[in-house]
């Protein structure tokens, strides 16, 4: 049996362990329809910054709109926000392999565990760090400030997981900070479309416990 005492695993949260995907299309498509451009359904679901690019708009006053979108309380209740199947037994699994969780989120600290709390996932984790987009803060000093509250003396391997290449990619800027930690950046690509090359490339969570 491995041990995993001097492991940890830095979590994205949305689209990796919980599936928010219709909430964000359906904020964005409101958004839209409130600035006056009407974006089909299947737009709606695009990457901000391609849209936003695509229609000349600026993050400042896409970001304003967003200020009214239902809230994420709201959208839980109503199931627009959901588990991934397999996301409690891994967790639940990990855990009692005494690996030490975190998470690293592109979301605000309140909306970040308002979606912890109410799937009953704050208790795995140790440790939630939280990056504010629109203060053009970015995922790599998220990952060092993780690492700097670790005590990284004790630490061996770090593994960042998320389905964006930031989420992963993070991992070379932890390595030049720190080169003695081992880093591996695993990519979830459920949809097996646009493989991110150099990192392993997963379609289940359930496929983590064959690699750690």
């Amino acid at each position: 049996m491995r041990n995993h005492e001097k492991t940890a695993i830095i979590f994205d949260l949305d689209g990796t362990l919980i599936d928010s995907t219709q909430k964000l299309a359906n904020d964005t498509f409101k958004a839209f329809k409130n600035l006056g451009y009407q974006i089909s359904k299947k737009e709606s679901y695009a990457n901000w910054k391609t849209l936003l690019q695509r229609y000349n708009i600026s993050w400042e006053k896409f970001s304003k709109e967003l200020n009214y979108r239902k809230s994420w309380e709201d959208s839980l209740k109503d199931g627009e926000v959901m588990l991934f199947p397999e996301t409690i037994k891994i967790l639940k699994d990990l855990y009692n392999k005494n690996i030490s969780l975190r998470i690293l989120s592109l979301s605000t600290p309140k909306y970040t565990k308002t979606k912890l709390n109410h799937f009953d996932l704050l208790k795995y984790f140790t440790q939630i760090e939280t990056i504010n987009p629109s203060k053009d803060e970015n995922k790599k000093q998220g990952a060092i400030n993780i690492i700097n509250r670790l005590n990284s003396d004790n630490l061996k391997k770090i593994y960042f997981i998320g389905d964006k290449p930031q989420d992963v990619k993070c991992e070379k800027a932890v390595k030049k900070v720190f080169p003695h930690l081992t880093t591996c950046g695993i990519y979830i690509n459920r949809n097996e479309t646009n493989c991110l090359e150099g990192y392993k490339n997963i379609q289940s969570l359930e496929e983590i416990l064959d690699i750690i």
